[in-house]
């Protein structure tokens, strides 16, 4: 499929939505500096194209009792079996991310769990059903992720959402999950419609959502992009460390956070305890940063490994919950 070309407007009114999907129009418009018309026929346009795939909600899980757990196949793809393995995590109410990739790993999905022993027994049953395709795996347990906007889009900074931090106990009401389930979906979807949809008072939608947000639960409402169609790759880099100092660690994560093709920060439980994804123009972008990268932490950074990711998906909310 051809890329789309961008104009400068489409670039940040895409910043724009992945700092904040559930702008209204009115105030898209007002911090473009365009009229209200123009910005809507632009967003309808961008998810027509297949620019936009998705607006959905981003949630912290550690805030309801949850750690987020990475498995790293390698795999032989078979015809069919490979294709039943992803269906299968696709499927599966506790898979927040699934991966289809090129590299060290060829596959790489994401569970949500409430102890080491609980994704021990999801990681089991998950293996057990593609055990004649599996090579080898390697499993990475995620602590802190800074989500960057997407800078290359528009030259700006602004905090990056976070996700991790020790787990608590935050507990929902029904109505909460309904919420985040119709976000996950649809995070533009206004308050009447979700309101007409659970039939319930306009006024209890928006009271529910303040305190998802208040609480550190929600996070933020962003915009999942089809890259091939910018004509952009989204790669992964697990840097190997030889230094394990805090400073440093700090220092290398505002460096990181200042280069705006670095859209992903993961600190990590593994063998590579730092982990970056980024979305570069090609190859060679992504050479260069990586390499520029080694040179301002000569001392620090040991090896780097490359994961391209092919396509990949996200469920941002814990289906388990909502479905259990």
């Amino acid at each position: 499929m051809n890329s789309v070309r961008l104009d400068a407007l489409d670039k940040k009114l895409l910043y724009e939505l992945d700092s904040d999907s559930r702008q209204s129009l009115s105030q898209l418009a007002k911090r473009l500096r365009e009229g209200r018309d123009r910005v809507s026929y632009r967003v309808e346009r961008l998810v027509r194209e297949g620019v936009i795939r998705q607006f959905t909600v981003t949630i912290n899980p550690y805030r309801l009792g949850y750690t987020l757990y990475k498995t790293y196949l390698k795999v032989s793809k078979q015809r069919g079996r490979y294709e039943s393995l992803i269906k299968l995590l696709g499927a599966h109410p506790r898979v927040y991310w699934i991966a289809d990739c090129d590299g060290r790993w060829d596959l790489i999905f994401a569970t949500f769990a409430r102890s080491p022993f609980e994704f021990f027994e999801i990681q089991n049953k998950i293996l057990q059903s593609c055990s004649d395709i599996i090579i080898s795996f390697t499993n990475l347990t995620l602590v802190n992720v800074w989500m960057h906007r997407k800078s290359y889009l528009a030259a700006r900074e602004v905090s990056p959402f976070l996700i991790g931090g020790p787990p608590s106990a935050y507990s929902l009401e029904e109505s909460d999950w309904d919420i985040l389930r119709l976000l996950s979906e649809d995070a533009r979807m206004s308050f009447t419609d979700i309101a007409r949809k659970l039939s319930v008072p306009e006024s209890t939608i928006r009271y529910r959502l303040e305190n998802l947000e208040e609480s550190g639960l929600v996070v933020g409402y962003r915009v999942e992009l089809a890259l091939s169609r910018l004509g952009m790759m989204f790669f992964k880099a697990q840097l190997y460390l030889a230094t394990y100092e805090l400073d440093d660690l700090k220092k290398l994560r505002a460096y990181c956070g200042k280069q705006p093709n670095i859209t992903y920060f993961i600190e990590q439980i593994g063998d590579s305890p730092v982990e970056l994804e980024l979305e570069v123009s090609g190859y060679e972008q992504f050479t260069e940063i990586i390499n520029d990268l080694r040179a301002t932490f000569p001392t620090m950074i040991r090896n780097v490994e490359t994961v391209l990711i092919n396509r990949s998906r996200f469920k941002w909310v814990p289906y388990q919950e909502i479905v259990g």
